[in-house]
């Protein structure tokens, strides 16, 4: 997936705020917004890397294994047994590291569908997943991309959040989801441009 891993990260995240809704502030609920989209997309930080080193599939980088993660997510709960304050304390960063996490998760699968990563990293390198349908033949693989079946899956990512995140109060999510969408087709036309 390119485009629509925070959507995704969306999802998972109004999942755990709409149980925990009542017990923080709107404040509080901001940076749980950014916090679990910003995590969904975080993997791919590493695209920038990949593209100046001519990598072939930055999924195979130590960013999309799960160890990291964890142990951010570990100090993120941590962080709750010495805030002991009223706002952005014990309870807050307990749900912070469980959107963090699950933000991160949401990326994974999507990138598991479509070709797979390196789940164990460092600990093992091996890339699991479903294999990607590569189009054969010379040109450019980001063209091919927005040609493939994978197209089906970003819209039916689209259309998912677009559904479930329709009531109102969703509005503040919405607008982070989707500023995150339009500078990763920004990203994906600059590669291109540039690189290709």
């Amino acid at each position: 997936m390119y485009f629509t891993h925070s959507l995704v990260g969306a999802a998972s995240s109004k999942l755990v705020l709409d149980r925990v809704e009542k017990k923080f502030t709107e404040r509080e609920k901001r940076v749980l917004w950014v916090i679990g989209i910003t995590a969904s997309v975080l993997p791919d930080f590493d695209l920038i890397y990949s593209a100046l080193n001519h990598m072939v599939n930055h999924r195979d980088f130590i960013t999309h294994g799960i160890f990291i993660y964890l142990l951010m997510s570990i100090f993120l709960y941590f962080l709750s047994f010495i805030r002991d304050k009223e706002e952005f304390g014990r309870k807050f960063f307990k749900t912070l590291a469980l959107v963090f996490l699950l933000g991160i998760l949401a990326h994974f699968l999507m990138d598991f569908i479509v070709g797979g990563i390196v789940f164990f990293a460092p600990f093992s390198y091996k890339i699991v997943g479903f294999e990607m349908i590569s189009q054969r033949g010379s040109g450019n693989w980001l063209l091919k991309y927005l040609d493939s079946i994978y197209m089906v899956l970003e819209l039916f990512n689209l259309t998912f959040f677009l559904l479930l995140l329709k009531d109102k109060k969703y509005s503040f999510g919405k607008m982070i989801a989707l500023s995150y969408v339009l500078m990763a087709i920004f990203a994906f036309l600059f590669i291109n441009v540039v690189y290709f």
